[in-house]
């Protein structure tokens, strides 16, 4: 009764991507919806995490131009302070679909950066990834291992084998030919 009652609450709201949530839910038939909420349950309570949820507030601006809570990658890649972001996931937690979103909020910020300065920002955005194998296929990666060297964007990444990378990206060979060391 309490998933009928979220979904018909849901079915109010005019944002064009809950409604495609309550078609999908509409659509599953009595025996699939049980299955339904029970994995967006799974995938979506990572993000009640306090971590996660700092990370991902946009924040309020003030009217001194301030922001009250919460990041943006521009404030970080123009401030005046070298910063650090940390994101620490634990393994078969399925946090990796948000680090990969994290990690490619980030690298997307720093390309629309590149493509309005035209240059790259005074400090370089380094990604280092341990234990690669459990964010997964991170497109993000992909991109600014090939495409963004001349924003200052620098990629680490730790396998425990060359088979769980060949297993992880599709693109394994391209990511180790653009590679500087392996």
């Amino acid at each position: 009764h309490q998933r009928n009652r979220m979904f018909a609450e849901m079915e109010k709201c005019s944002s064009p991507l809950a409604q495609q949530a309550v078609n999908a839910f509409s659509e599953a038939g009595d025996k699939e919806r049980g299955s339904f909420s029970t994995t967006l349950a799974r995938k979506l309570n990572v993000w009640l995490r306090q971590g996660v949820r700092h990370l991902t507030e946009s924040g309020e601006i003030t009217a001194d131009g301030n922001r009250e809570r919460g990041i943006s990658w521009e404030d970080i890649y123009l401030g005046d302070q070298p910063t650090i972001v940390y994101i620490v996931s634990g393994l078969g937690t399925g946090e990796g679909e948000v680090a990969r979103l994290i990690l490619g909020n980030a690298i997307n910020t720093r390309r629309a950066l590149w493509n309005v300065m035209r240059k790259k920002p005074a400090r370089d955005l380094r990604i280092l990834v341990d234990e690669s194998r459990e964010i997964g296929n991170c497109e993000a990666i992909m991109d600014a291992n090939n495409e963004l060297r001349k924003a200052g964007v620098t990629v680490m990444m730790y396998w425990l084998s060359m088979t769980d990378l060949m297993d992880t990206y599709p693109q394994a060979k391209t990511l180790v030919n653009n590679s500087d060391l392996i």
